[in-house]
């Protein structure tokens, strides 16, 4: 990079950053030299601490042509003992910087610090690189606070596409939240496992601090579907009301269905706790950690563990009885908390739970949304309209593969059905009648005998309900039946038909994304294929 006497900028700071490039590339540093600029006029000499002959000096031009000028310059380094020393603005221009950033918005300062001392042989101290991220990112999401002005037509536009009602709530004249639910998710019973999750994550952008609140299903492979979305100021119920108020406004209908959520005194607090709320054990387990300190070993915890699996009460009650002997404090704490909301044998035969425990699903989609959340409430919401149009698409692919491949369930459940398989021909059968027979394990006592209803396709260990996939006990007696060709009829619906299940509601839901409104406001919209 070169200057030339006389050369035009249009303002001042493009004119002091034209020489402090020309400096650095020379592996110096430029300044401007405060006691011999004023007035129309500005010089920029080196930083070195000895004397240098580098020096600039820029006049502004007339009032009849706006800008500054180069009125004389020497850019030879004599004497010079200076190095070089990148501004901010700088460093936020290196190629290395904002590929490394836009890459990954969570990218380490130190690891990005390495690269640019790598590639580009300068230091910059740890600081100047957390603003320098600070500037990439902003630059990226654009206007923050012209992202408010477009919010609302960004949720009107994925309504109009969509059939959906977004909600978009201001309190005097302020942000106050906005939420967006897929537009699958009224469907959502014949499509995904009845269960799901609820939880929150704070957003990660340096002016916005609110809360993402987040409802998650899963879906017959066993993959995180986003249902509904939302940005509010904080995790308190209030919040939580209106969360759950726009996920019934939208068709999401969860009466009956497990929720799976921490032991947050919001989501407890909410007029909406009605629902079938299933606490962590995770949360559970943490909290009796924290109460009882040190004294809850693992070996504690793992009883704990196995008080929440226990098939019957009489097993439950047994678990919470040895860790009453062992710590009391925390028998005291679990037996306080309701087993319908946490343990499984309240819900066995009632209740399928999918084999699921903690909100770890829940939180995996909090990790995976981790870009969004870096993002203002604009650039968000585009974020998450974009991730449902792409899983769509990821559904829609998969279903016609699955077709062709002559699949009649998911990879996830015939994985789940063969496991079971292997074990069913060691098993003993003794029939009672045509449709109902009795399976025992011969290493295993006579009370591990299971009943099996051929016909009404049910059996007493509680699995297939569970699982929504035929157990051993199912498999082995439609096996001494000659009944095998029925075994995909004890499927759940959302594992087989993948089909007829899965094209026509995508089919039918053409665009995800709204028109992209950027700065320019472009009339594009972007349609899922």
């Amino acid at each position: 990079m070169s200057l030339q006497r006389h050369q035009l900028f249009v303002s001042r700071k493009e004119a002091v950053r034209a020489i402090q490039d020309m400096a650095l590339a020379d592996g110096k540093r430029a300044v401007v030299d405060l006691k011999r600029s004023g007035g129309r006029y500005f010089v920029m000499k080196c930083a070195s601490p000895t004397s240098c002959t580098f020096q600039v000096r820029v006049l502004k031009c007339s009032e009849v042509r706006q800008g500054f000028w180069i009125s004389s310059l020497n850019t030879e380094h004599l004497g010079c003992t200076g190095v070089a020393k990148p501004t901010q603005y700088q460093v936020h221009e290196f190629k290395v910087v904002r590929a490394a950033i836009h890459s990954n918005a969570r990218v380490p300062a130190g690891d990005v610090i390495r690269m640019v001392a790598d590639l580009e042989r300068v230091v910059v101290p740890k600081r100047m690189m957390y603003r320098a991220k600070d500037l990439c990112i902003d630059a990226t999401s654009g206007s923050y606070s012209e992202g408010y002005n477009l919010l609302s037509s960004l949720l009107q536009r994925f309504d109009v596409l969509n059939g959906c009602t977004s909600l978009l709530k201001w309190e005097d004249g302020v942000f106050w939240g906005a939420m967006i639910c897929n537009p699958l998710a009224r469907t959502f019973r014949s499509c995904v496992q009845h269960v799901t999750g609820i939880d929150g994550a704070h957003m990660k952008h340096r002016q916005y601090n609110g809360v993402m609140l987040v409802l998650i299903g899963r879906d017959g492979n066993n993959h995180n579907i986003v249902l509904a979305v939302g940005l509010v100021p904080s995790e308190t119920a209030e919040a939580y009301d209106w969360f759950l108020q726009g996920c019934h406004i939208n068709g999401i209908n969860l009466h009956g269905i497990p929720v799976f959520c921490d032991r947050g005194s919001a989501i407890l607090a909410s007029r909406f706790s009605e629902l079938k709320l299933i606490h962590c054990t995770r949360h559970i387990v943490q909290n009796v950690k924290t109460v009882c300190s040190s004294a809850f070993n693992v070996d504690l915890q793992r009883l704990l563990w196995d008080a929440q699996r226990s098939p019957t009460c009489d097993s439950y009650l047994s678990a919470l009885r040895i860790l009453s002997l062992k710590l009391p404090r925390a028998a005291d704490y679990v037996e306080a908390i309701d087993p319908g909301t946490w343990a499984l044998y309240p819900h066995l035969h009632t209740t399928p739970l999918y084999g699921w425990r903690t909100t770890n699903f829940v939180e995996a989609a909090n990790s995976e949304a981790l870009p969004a959340r870096s993002k203002d409430p604009y650039h968000f919401f585009v974020h998450q309209m974009d991730d449902m149009m792409t899983t769509a698409c990821t559904h829609k692919k998969n279903a016609r593969i699955w077709r062709e491949q002559g699949r009649v369930v998911t990879p996830h459940a015939q994985c789940l059905l063969d496991s079971q398989e292997k074990l069913a021909p060691r098993y003993q059968v003794y029939e009672s009648s045509e449709t109902v027979l009795y399976i025992k394990n011969p290493s295993k006592s006579a009370s591990a005998k299971r009943r099996v209803d051929i016909a009404a396709r049910t059996c007493t260990c509680g699995y297939v309900l569970q699982m929504g996939v035929p157990c051993r006990h199912i498999i082995r007696a439609l096996m001494t039946t000659n009944r095998m060709c029925e075994l995909y009829d004890c499927f759940a619906d959302f594992y087989k038909n993948v089909d007829r299940i899965w094209l026509p509601r995508l089919a039918a839901s053409r665009a995800v994304v709204p028109e992209r409104l950027d700065a320019a406001i472009a009339e594009k919209m972007v349609r899922s294929a």
